[in-house]
């Protein structure tokens, strides 16, 4: 049974940037970077996400993303593919900001100034078809959504974020609605339309922060 309270996130990535220039593994990091979890980080991955060719977007940060995000750079694995920038919003919070040129896979990487890098995930840039549309991202099927990923596979057992939301799906690829799913010491809650649900109260009467989150003390045992 779960009882209130907040969950604690604890961002290594800022002990990481306080220990420069070794980082917590005792890596040297001058010149060079080393990678990190999105969990040690803090960070919701993108990975599958996929757009048109020709398009630009931005990748909506949490506050405590954009916190860390501030003094980073960001890195493409080719910039044939995709390149990005880092950019304030109206709301005075660091997005990334990304312009999708030809069709291919790349993933972005933001670096902080320790050296720590992020891999946001994958990106897949599709060519539209005759119709304008492509071959990929949101698809319903018998009443329920998944995501078609750039590689022809579903997203499955993972997060997605799309337009500032995040969005779970399961082992069979679809989306969960209106449930509880279990994260690292904290629970998540998908609303009706799928969406990650945050600073609210859930159906049940659970109050979740402004990251989504639940802290249920049972799930450090």
């Amino acid at each position: 049974m779960m009882k209130k309270g907040k969950c604690i996130a604890v961002l290594l990535l800022t002990a990481v940037i306080a220990m420069a220039p070794v980082n917590a593994y005792g890596i040297e990091t001058t010149g060079e970077y080393f990678e990190i979890s999105s969990e040690e980080a803090g960070a919701f991955l993108y990975d599958g996400t996929t757009v048109m060719a020709g398009t630009d977007g931005e990748m909506i940060l949490t506050k405590s993303e954009s916190g860390w995000v501030r003094r980073a750079t960001i890195r493409t694995t080719d910039m044939n593919v995709i390149t990005a920038e880092i950019v304030l919003n109206e709301e005075g919070l660091n997005t990334i900001r990304y312009h999708a040129k030809n069709a291919g896979k790349a993933q972005l990487i933001v670096v902080v100034p320790s050296g720590a890098a992020v891999n946001m995930g994958t990106f897949y840039v599709m060519d539209a078809r005759e119709d304008g549309t492509i071959d990929g991202g949101w698809i319903q099927e018998n009443d329920q959504w998944k995501y078609k990923k750039g590689d022809g596979s579903f997203v499955s057992s993972a997060w997605l974020m799309d337009k500032g939301k995040r969005y779970y799906f399961g082992e069979d690829g679809v989306m969960a609605v209106n449930q509880w799913l279990k994260g690292w010491f904290c629970w998540y809650y998908a609303g009706p339309d799928g969406a990650m649900m945050t600073n609210t109260v859930t159906p049940d009467g659970y109050e979740l922060d402004d990251t989504g989150a639940y802290y249920d003390p049972t799930l450090s045992d």
